[in-house]
């Protein structure tokens, strides 16, 4: 509740965000009332206060390759759609030090920043990558139709796997140089 007595997540779809422990580190709020919300109504909401954790994380030690969207809600559209290798940023500037303790401790070698194909999502991109290169990441950049994200993307071109199978195969290289040569998971590219 906030101070107003109003219900912080009304009107939304929420997602937890739990711990290796069982714990709910943070929660994520998607509003689905669309155009009958009043101007200015934040689309997205989480906790108030510093993010904690990593959505799906158990799964990532699976992989050496890692999707990283800019909300749960593109996470979440990979997911069902069989890239289990995914998890989120909280926006665009939220990828927090629990993110990079993670990918290090699950040894990912490659970074797939799927944030939205907006100026906000492409600045956060470059900016994103450009840390992670320090930590020895390789990083690709998922493109995604001009002011296209992860779901809208999969909702407009069916089928969806296979859609979104075409954009992780086409990932482009974000570092300087000639771009490592990427060998990603079979379960990365088909679901």
């Amino acid at each position: 509740m906030r101070n107003t007595k109003h219900e912080h997540f009304s009107g939304s779809l929420v997602v937890p965000v739990i711990n290796g422990d069982g714990l709910v580190t943070e929660v994520y709020g998607r509003k689905i009332l669309g155009k009958r919300l009043r101007k200015g109504t934040p689309q997205h909401l989480y906790l108030p206060g510093a993010h904690q954790g990593v959505w799906n994380a158990a799964t990532l030690v699976d992989s050496e390759e890692v999707i990283l969207c800019e909300a749960l809600i593109d996470a979440m559209t990979f997911w069902v759609n069989g890239y289990r290798n995914v998890t989120a940023s909280y926006g665009t500037s939220g990828f927090t030090e629990d993110h990079l303790t993670v990918f290090k401790q699950a040894n990912i070698k490659r970074v797939l920043i799927a944030y939205d194909r907006d100026e906000a999502g492409n600045t956060a991109a470059v900016k994103l990558a450009e840390q992670l290169q320090v930590e020895g990441f390789a990083c690709y950049r998922l493109h995604f139709p001009k002011g296209m994200d992860a779901n809208a993307y999969a909702l407009e071109v069916r089928p969806a796997n296979k859609s979104l199978g075409v954009v992780i195969r086409s990932a482009q290289w974000m570092g300087d140089g000639e771009a490592l040569e990427r060998d990603p998971d079979p379960e990365t590219i088909s679901p």
